[in-house]
């Protein structure tokens, strides 16, 4: 397949609301060489572009690099290729006319004029090699271009050799690229913030940094911490404080000379003659004036004084009056307890002398202080098999049919039903994400299991596996408000699916609750135990569930949720299931809610039953060693459905590599595993793993 750079020539939607575009060939990539597309007719037939499908946010005229696949369903008069592997192209605005990076920033606080902005977020061009950016730019209706006002105390600084630079031509406009597929580490960092901000930062460093005691020789603080940190290493962080504290350093000389030429004013105006009376008698007006209000503070300070003199007397007198009732009160209660105590002595020798009183007493009190009870007769409970859905799906083109318009309904991307299908089909657990979690399992459960599901609402309380189907309450098994185990009682003599869901699983220990349960649902290698058979009476009508097997027919599902009550999601849960974050997608506008049929699978079908692929996962193994076997299992879900193979390796990503890397808590370590998935993946993926932390960590 070709290696392409081109510009995006227009955009639409097509029948099922879906953004395609068409990109324009600009120059083919031959290692470092570039050639430049002459017929495009002849090489890209029939009308010399190139159809991209599902291409969400692209706008007309952006740049892309991307490979020319051959199109398999070609019509007549339609495009023979298609885009594969699309990459945005990082565009560059040139001001190295202007100047260095300090230039450049002084230039764009007042505006430059003259300058083509391919769109308001760039790279800067200035003198010396250095790329600043990416950067926001705005454009005043003068046609200024400004820096905007924010994040602009640590921009990335890029270093790159001028032949990394190239320009395109289109439409007799020339465009400036970076050649490199990414910008990997900085360089170094600026600060283009206002003056104010940018000295306050430096000087915040120079005293934490210098050697210089005294704040108020700021340019001496900044000079000593500048020497101290150009002895200290070239990394990105240094050069920043290395930028902030040289500009600083001009800022603080200015203050420094506007400081003496106000002393020298000062001096001057105080010593000038027509002025030296007017100042005695002001000094003298404000001596008289300030004795004046110490004395009626004074005044003031002792007529307070005199009434919490008054007020402590009254305290002491009502605390003196207190005191003398409780001692009366003691008095009283010592009379009483010696009445009492003889009345319980006078009691206990006339129930000695007395004992067919005393059993005759314990006759009647029998009843209300214990004894033999004959054991309860529980009802038994009985749970009817659930009936099968007339129209039921055997083949993944059926599947799709039904399942779109379900997604669509509930106002969810279409595409989130391949993963979470993908989960099942590979015997794995989906654990859901986003403000839609709940409603894409509820879309998915109306195709597969006809709408048989039931969500149980995870708690703080789930301390184990027992606490999702119920307790033993004086030896009576009473059942969780879902009732779960009837569930699983009725799955037994039923054909057919049904959906389980655990809502909110992050609000209590999932280490100690979900964990076993994953072992017993997903890999079926433990049996569940609820309670010992002993614990509740014979008769109970649960006695037979103390132990059982996780239904084969019972699908499981979770959903996450956010908020200060939740919890860490334990590592180990990655090692059983998948990270689905329907939020990561455009939405597919409002819901409207289920109104098609309901549909269930085929019991004789294929849909569930995938097996293991690793020929697009075997990278994984590199990045996440843990999540090799998950991430098989998964891609042979995938597999099932058709995805392609660009789709196939960012949906892996997605819902195995990031979760597993999201996950490790060392820092340093995590880096170091982000840093191997961008080199197959690109950039993307550390803002998915943003999004995974702030949910799962």
């Amino acid at each position: 397949m070709k290696s392409l750079i081109g510009v995006v020539t227009g955009t639409k939607l097509d029948k099922n609301e879906e953004r395609i575009a068409w990109i324009w060939p600009l120059v083919e990539l031959k290692g470092s060489f570039w050639e430049e597309v002459l017929d495009h007719e002849q090489e890209f037939p029939a009308r010399g572009y190139i159809f991209w499908p599902k291409a969400p946010n692209v706008e007309k005229g952006n740049l892309f690099h991307f490979r020319a696949k051959d199109h398999g369903s070609w019509k007549e008069g339609g495009d023979e290729f298609m885009v594969v592997e699309p990459r945005a192209v990082f565009e560059v605005v040139d001001l190295r006319s202007i100047g260095d990076c300090e230039q450049v920033r002084k230039a764009l606080s007042t505006g430059v004029s003259a300058i083509r902005l391919p769109s308001t977020k760039v790279l800067v061009w200035c003198k010396g090699g250095f790329v600043v950016g990416p950067i926001q730019l705005s454009v005043s209706g003068g046609g200024l271009a400004t820096l905007e006002a924010g994040n602009r105390a640590r921009i990335p600084c890029f270093q790159f050799p001028d032949e990394e630079v190239r320009q395109l031509e289109y439409e007799g406009v020339t465009r400036s690229i970076i050649t490199r597929p990414s910008l990997g580490s900085p360089h170094s960092y600026v600060d283009w913030d206002d003056d104010r901000a940018a000295l306050k930062r430096a000087l915040d460093y120079a005293v934490t940094n210098s050697a210089v005691g005294t704040v108020d020789r700021p340019k001496q603080m900044i000079e000593a911490a500048l020497e101290v940190l150009t002895k200290n290493g070239s990394s990105a962080d240094n050069r920043l404080e290395i930028y902030r504290l040289t500009r600083s350093r001009v800022l603080a000389t200015d203050a420094k000379q506007l400081s003496t030429y106000a002393s020298e004013f000062v001096t001057a105006v105080r010593n000038h003659p027509s002025l030296v009376a007017e100042i005695e008698q002001l000094k003298e007006t404000e001596r008289v004036g300030a004795k004046k209000a110490a004395e009626a503070a004074l005044a003031h300070e002792r007529q307070q004084l005199g009434k919490l003199q008054e007020e402590l007397s009254n305290v002491e007198g009502a605390l003196r009056a207190a005191k003398k009732s409780l001692a009366e009160t003691e008095v009283l209660v010592r009379d009483q307890s010696r009445d009492i105590e003889g009345r319980i002595q006078d009691r206990i020798i006339e129930v000695l002398s007395n004992a067919p009183a005393l059993l005759a007493d314990v006759a009647l009190l029998k009843p209300f202080i214990g004894g033999s009870r004959t054991a309860e007769v529980y009802p038994e409970v009985v749970v009817a098999s659930w009936k099968r859905c007339p129209h039921r799906i055997s083949t993944v083109k059926e599947l799709r049919a039904k399942v779109i318009p379900a997604f669509k309904a509930m106002g969810i991307p279409t595409t989130v039903y391949q993963p979470i299908h993908a989960a099942f089909a590979g015997a794995l657990l989906p654990v859901v994400a986003g403000s839609r979690a709940l409603e894409a399992l509820l879309a998915y459960s109306h195709v597969a299991t006809a709408g048989r599901c039931v969500v149980v609402q995870a708690t703080s309380a789930f301390a184990d596996v027992q606490d999702i189907f119920g307790r033993v309450v004086n030896r009576r098994f009473v059942p969780q408000a879902a009732g779960l185990v009837d569930i699983v009682r009725a799955a037994r003599t039923s054909e057919g699916l049904f959906l389980v869901i655990l809502e909110g699983i992050n609000r209590g220990a999932t280490e100690s609750y979900l964990l076993p349960l994953a072992k017993a649902a997903i890999r079926r290698t433990v049996e569940i135990s609820l309670f010992h058979p002993s614990a509740v009476e014979p008769s109970d009508p649960y006695k037979s569930e103390a132990r059982f097997e996780w239904p084969k027919n019972l699908l499981l599902a979770a959903t996450l949720v956010e908020g200060p009550t939740t919890l860490p999601v334990a590592p180990d849960l990655w090692n059983y299931g998948v990270l689905i974050q329907t939020d990561l997608e455009a939405t597919s506008g409002v819901p409207t809610g289920l109104s098609n049929d309901p549909s269930e699978f085929e019991v004789s079908s294929n849909l569930l039953g995938a097996s293991p692929s690793f020929e697009a996962s075997e990278w994984i193994q590199e990045v996440a060693v843990g999540a090799h076997a998950v991430a098989g299992q998964f891609e042979g879900g995938l597999r099932t459905l058709g995805v392609d193979a660009a789709a196939l390796q960012q949906t892996l990503t997605k819902s195995v590599v990031v979760p597993f890397v999201a996950s490790i808590e060392n820092e340093e370590d995590r880096t170091a595993r982000l840093k191997l998935a961008e080199k197959t993946v690109g950039s993307s993926i550390e803002g998915w793993i943003a999004t995974a932390r702030r949910r799962i960590s």
